[in-house]
């Protein structure tokens, strides 16, 4: 169902409190008693679910604030990038980062893949093997911003330690799209 019938969409508020502090909105008063205004939840005190559109809506208030004199869709990829940064510096990130250098890219890409799939239940997400070093990743949702996904990605492959040699965004339909994922 859509976001306005009768089954509204969850993020974690741990989802929101890593892109906050990974975007270091702690750091800047002015910008959290804002978001106290604008939104009604305090920084300190984030719920343990969060609807989905309301996250959105953050996502859209920082991007311009954080990330002047960029597009949209480049403030939503550094949104993405710089929270999946922070995540993966934080104690169970370290674990992810350090099992990734193990398993190769491809099994890498599949542990990723699960926690993304933890902060997007209701969407469909699939890997496909084009080949060794490229993976094409449809993700089918509504409401979803592709760029923030993209900073994810290019978080997770720099996190992995491999080269990336193309990471592009194809939208299909106002609800799907595809990150073509390629590396040395």
């Amino acid at each position: 169902m859509s976001e306005t019938g009768s089954t509204t969409r969850y993020v974690s508020g741990n989802t929101i409190k890593i892109m906050l502090e990974g975007n270091n909105v702690p750091l800047r008063p002015d910008l959290e008693q804002a978001i106290v205004a604008r939104f009604g939840f305090d920084l300190k005190k984030i719920p343990a679910t969060f609807p989905y559109n309301k996250y959105l809506e953050i996502v859209s208030y920082l991007g311009p604030i954080l990330y002047p004199g960029k597009s949209p869709a480049d403030a939503d990829d550094e949104l993405g990038y710089h929270a999946t940064t922070s995540y993966l510096n934080s104690p169970i990130g370290q674990v992810l980062k350090g099992t990734a250098g193990v398993m190769g890219p491809r099994r890498a890409f599949d542990q990723f893949l699960r926690i993304i799939r933890n902060s997007l239940p209701w969407a469909t997400h699939e890997l496909e093997d084009v080949s060794p070093t490229h993976l094409r990743y449809y993700v089918h949702t509504s409401g979803e911003r592709p760029a923030l996904m993209r900073g994810v990605i290019r978080a997770s492959v720099e996190a992995m330690g491999i080269k990336l040699v193309r990471l592009e965004t194809i939208i299909l339909s106002p609800d799907a799209y595809l990150h073509e994922i390629e590396w040395s």
